[in-house]
């Protein structure tokens, strides 16, 4: 598991731990972050412009919800089986 996985794993396990429900996250859309998203379990909520450095660029919003019975962020066990 490399690193990107092994930080998204802890942000979602800390995020449960504090009895989050759900993550929402906003990357760039023509990043290599967009398919690791989606890779890591994320749906693609929605997309919008944003202005950086004076340049318009598309940025995408990924989320995870409360899909498991144990009442856990998808997202963990998704990044542990990547």
């Amino acid at each position: 598991m490399g690193i990107g996985k092994h930080l998204l794993r802890a942000v979602a396990n800390r995020l449960v731990d504090g009895g989050a429900k759900s993550a929402f996250l906003w990357c760039l859309a023509e990043g290599l972050a967009a398919p690791f998203y989606e890779m890591a379990g994320g749906t693609k909520v929605r997309t919008k412009q944003e202005s950086m450095g004076g340049t318009d660029v598309e940025v995408v919003g990924y989320g995870w919800t409360d899909r498991t019975a144990g009442g856990e962020l998808e997202s963990p066990g998704a990044c542990a089986s990547l």
